[in-house]
């Protein structure tokens, strides 16, 4: 039988199954912040994966002793090559508990997480199973990644489990079922791997306009390196890095300079990253240019002096 009519079929099988796990999930008020009902949550997943025959694994997060994390993997076939499915089941505070009551309406599943991810979790769960149920021949083999604490960072999830080398281990791909209006989305990794961080400030989705998105900084990042420049314009990088970051960051700039002969025009306050990683400085006042010159000619001019470095 051709792998996908039987996918069909066995999909047509248990989609009642799947929108009541879906719908289980969704009653469940695990809200981050702070973390509620997380236990509650990874018991009914794990009862799921228990009674479809697909054996998993329970990683406990050390640190939280109040309100524990627990994240899953769960494996199908042999080999080390592996597509991954990743989700997770927190999901950010409800306005009113009746988002946590699950409701069908024109062939469409509503309550909190129904899209943010819960009903997702369900139907990677599923794609595993009828995977497994209809023994199609695999490459390597499937891995299921269900973690806590998306909505605040991964501290407690994707986080933990990077820093222990389970995140993605042997993995060749990912396939993330966050809702997309149907689009599938590619993200794919290049002939030269980088690692960039970039900062944001937190806020609640109605105070928007008090935070900094860090994705819009990290686009623009992307459109720069895309393009393969002889020159980047950063403005004002190191805002709201901590000590450690920033000195991160000034490693960063200086490997790319000496490794790919980029030159970096730099707009920043922070006299320390000015000083240590300009060959020229020109410093500005009031809309102004004040002066020009090496960072030793800056230091010692008496109106910069005077207007950033104090008397």
């Amino acid at each position: 039988m051709d792998p996908r009519f039987a996918l069909t079929q066995a999909l047509d099988t248990h989609r009642a199954d799947i929108l009541a796990f879906s719908q289980d999930l969704i009653r469940i008020a695990s809200e981050n912040p702070p973390g509620n009902h997380y236990c509650e949550c990874a018991d009914r997943i794990r009862a799921e994966l228990e009674r479809l025959g697909l054996a998993y694994q329970v990683v406990e997060v050390p640190g939280f002793l109040e309100r524990p994390r627990y994240n899953l993997l769960s494996f199908h076939g042999n080999g080390q090559r592996t597509l991954y499915f990743h989700g997770h089941y927190d999901v950010v505070p409800a306005q009113s508990r009746e988002q946590f009551t699950p409701r069908v309406e024109k062939g469409r599943l509503y309550g909190r997480g129904a899209a943010d991810m819960k009903a997702a979790v369900a139907s990677m769960i599923y794609a595993a199973f009828l995977i497994k149920k209809c023994r199609i021949p695999l490459q390597g083999r499937v891995g299921l990644c269900i973690v806590a604490d998306e909505e605040t960072g991964g501290k407690g999830g994707s986080g933990y489990l990077d820093e222990i080398g389970l995140l993605g281990k042997d993995g060749f791909a990912m396939v993330t079922p966050e809702p997309t209006g149907g689009v599938i989305w590619n993200a794919n990794r290049g002939a030269i791997t980088l690692r960039i961080t970039v900062k944001g400030k937190f806020a609640h989705v109605g105070l928007q306009h008090e935070g900094i998105n860090a994705f819009e900084q990290m686009l623009e990042v992307a459109r720069a390196l895309m393009t393969d420049p002889e020159m980047l314009l950063l403005d004002e990088p190191t805002a709201g890095a901590t000590f450690e970051e920033t000195r991160k960051l000034m490693s960063y700039i200086e490997d790319l300079r000496k490794d790919h002969g980029l030159t970096f025009l730099i707009v920043e306050h922070k006299m320390e990253v000015i000083m240590n990683l300009c060959d020229r400085i020109f410093v500005m006042n009031n809309g102004r240019k004040l002066t020009e010159g090496t960072p030793r000619e800056v230091q010692r001019n008496p109106q910069v002096i005077e207007a950033y470095l104090g008397a």
